[in-house]
């Protein structure tokens, strides 16, 4: 994903350019099944769509924002999307609504990262400052403040272990669904 709409593939050792429908930068891509996904970009663009190798069909998804949208999380027909500003997005079953809707978010930082803890509806989003929070359907709440550098990756393995990974090889762990972190420490090569 990158500017302006673009997105590369790779396919039998040759790069090409598909044409995604939007000259806005793309910031996510997720996948969520064999060719399914849905894009998260610049200026309120969400989209939902098919890939295959030569070809994005997408259609526009109701953001109702004009902030830019950083990440996008879905597991099954639920919805987050992370955005500049505070935005918090969601849609319990996008298939019904084609639309998500603002969540309750007290705070005007930017959310950069979402992510769905698994077999669950709950996710966790991070954001500027090591930001984070816990998200249930429309609600939202500070979860912890992790006093880290800037954070650029969160993944739960399972509803109550996540990682989280940020600048200057920053590592994160929660085994108790985010309520508290430990730090991880690099291992230490023998010579």
């Amino acid at each position: 994903a990158g500017e302006d709409g673009t997105v590369l593939v790779r396919s039998s050792g040759v790069w090409s350019s598909l044409n995604t429908g939007t000259a806005e930068n793309i910031n996510d891509i997720e996948f969520y099944g064999a060719s399914a996904l849905m894009i998260a970009g610049d200026n309120g663009l969400l989209r939902d769509g098919t890939t295959t190798a030569t070809s994005i069909v997408t259609t526009a998804v109701a953001a109702n924002t004009a902030e830019n949208l950083n990440d996008v999380a879905r597991n099954g027909n639920a919805v987050y999307v992370a955005g500049d500003n505070g935005t918090l997005l969601v849609s319990g079953n996008i298939t019904l609504t084609n639309s998500v809707t603002a969540a309750t978010v007290s705070t005007t930082r930017n959310i950069e990262l979402v992510s769905f803890k698994p077999s669950s509806v709950q996710a966790i989003a991070m954001g500027e400052n090591a930001h984070v929070r816990q998200c249930s359907g429309f609600s939202s709440a500070v979860n912890k403040q992790v006093f880290a550098p800037p954070m650029m990756a969160v993944h739960f393995s399972s509803v109550n272990e996540g990682y989280v990974a940020g600048e200057k090889f920053t590592v994160r762990h929660t085994t108790d669904g985010g309520q508290s972190w430990d730090v991880v420490t690099p291992l230490q090569q023998s010579t």
